[in-house]
């Protein structure tokens, strides 16, 4: 399977002050369950070069979330939104975005790494995240 993977390198440590975590990522990253689904949030099919993504409006993310509305389930993919911005191109979730940063169109076996600035939350916070996703708070 090919894929993009939009990598957060430095924005975990961003995103652990903003969640009131400080400097230690420690708490974050042992709750596995909530960082693989950031991941799938940060992750698309298939790989594809800033060029390409510049010319797309959107693209499902590989997080999948089940919500149930009046008795019916429904399965949805989280979108991630594309959007040329001068020589570069901003990536929007459903709360935050971030222009792609440098190195870009990194080829990694199959896939291809984009680095970013910001960690992409498809909600405004990490608990409605975990409700979403079915991962416990362990912060």
């Amino acid at each position: 399977m090919s894929a993009a993977m939009l990598l957060p390198l430095q924005a975990f440590v961003k995103a652990s002050i903003k969640f009131g975590l400080g400097n230690d990522t420690t708490k974050l990253m042992a709750n596995t369950c909530l960082i693989n689904a950031l991941l799938r949030y940060h992750t698309m099919s298939p790989g594809m070069t800033q060029t390409q993504l510049a010319n797309i409006a959107s693209r499902n993310s590989m997080l999948v979330v089940t919500s149930t509305v009046s008795g019916a389930k429904t399965t949805t993919a989280k979108v991630l939104k594309f959007q040329p911005e001068g020589n570069n191109v901003r990536v929007t979730g459903g709360a935050t975005s971030t222009l792609l940063g440098k190195p870009h169109n990194v080829v990694a076996g199959k896939g291809i790494i984009h680095n970013i600035n910001n960690v992409l939350l498809p909600t405004t916070n990490l608990t409605t995240l975990a409700k979403m996703t079915g991962c416990k708070i362990t912060l």
